[in-house]
C-alpha cells in the first residue's frame, strides 16, 4: 500500500509539470522531480529538503561540487552526476539558442558581448574564452581555452597566441569573468591585455577586443578604451 500511495504521488507531480511547468513547482518541489530519475524508488523530497537546507538554494545546489553534492545523505554519485548535467545542459542550450547573431559575423562590440556571453552561463570559477575570427570578422570558432585567471600571463600568452595560429585567425576577441564581482576591467586585467595584445601582434594577429563578464553583465575593454 504505502508503495502504491508513492507511485502515485510521483505520477501527480510529473502530471503537474506536465500541465503547469517548473513555475508552479517550489524550488526543493523541482529538486524532488529531478531526483526521481535518478532514485527509481522511495520519497525524494525529503533529499531535496536537505539540499536546499544544505546549500540555501536551486541554484546553489546546481553550482555545488560533486563532491559536496555526494555528502548529502541520500545522493549517491548518480544524483549528484544528474544535477552537475542540469547547468551543463543550460549553458549549451544557451550558446546554441541565443549566441547566433547575423552571418556569425563580429563588426562591433554589442556583437562580440553578446555572442560570448552565453559561454559564461552557471560559471562558478574564473574561466577564459576565446573567439576567433578571420579578417572580416567572420566566427571561426569559439571556445574555453582555460580555467583560471587571466592574469597567469605566461600561460595565457602561450595558449591563446598558439590557438589563433591553429585556427589560421586574423583576429580575436578574448573574454574571461569575474564570477564573484562585477564586470570592471581591473589593473591587471588592463595589464594582462597589454602583455597578450603584444604577444598577438607579434605573429600577426590583432587582439579585436577583451570582453569582461560578470553574471548577464559585460563589459568591452576596447569600447571602454582601456586597451589599444
Amino acid at each position: 500500500m504505502p508503495g502504491n500511495l508513492h507511485r502515485g504521488h510521483r505520477l501527480r507531480v510529473k502530471a503537474k509539470f506536465a500541465d503547469f511547468g517548473l513555475d508552479s513547482f517550489s524550488e526543493h518541489e523541482i529538486l524532488e522531480l529531478l531526483l526521481f530519475y535518478s532514485i527509481p524508488q522511495g520519497d525524494t523530497n525529503e533529499t531535496a529538503h536537505r539540499l536546499i537546507n544544505r546549500f540555501g538554494s536551486l541554484a546553489e545546489v546546481l553550482d555545488a561540487p560533486l563532491n559536496a553534492l555526494t555528502a548529502v545523505k541520500g545522493i549517491g554519485i548518480n544524483s549528484a552526476a544528474l544535477i552537475k548535467l542540469v547547468p551543463s545542459i543550460a549553458r549549451r542550450y544557451s550558446i546554441e539558442k541565443t549566441s547566433r547573431i547575423e552571418e556569425d559575423r563580429v563588426i562591433s562590440p554589442d556583437d562580440a558581448g553578446r555572442y560570448i556571453l552565453p559561454y559564461f552561463a552557471s560559471a562558478a570559477t574564473e574561466e577564459t574564452c576565446l573567439l576567433l575570427l578571420t579578417a572580416v570578422g567572420n566566427i571561426i570558432s569559439c571556445r574555453k581555452i582555460f580555467d583560471g585567471s587571466i592574469n597567469a600571463t605566461e600561460v595565457s600568452r602561450y595558449k591563446i597566441v598558439r590557438a589563433a595560429i591553429e585556427a589560421n585567425a586574423a583576429g580575436v576577441v578574448l573574454a574571461h569573468n569575474h564570477p564573484s564581482g562585477i564586470a570592471i576591467p581591473g589593473k591587471q586585467d588592463i595589464a594582462a591585455t597589454t602583455g597578450i595584445n603584444a604577444a598577438l601582434k607579434l605573429v600577426g594577429i590583432k587582439l579585436v577586443d577583451h570582453i569582461i563578464v560578470a553574471g548577464n553583465d559585460w563589459v568591452s575593454m576596447r569600447q571602454s578604451r582601456m586597451m589599444d
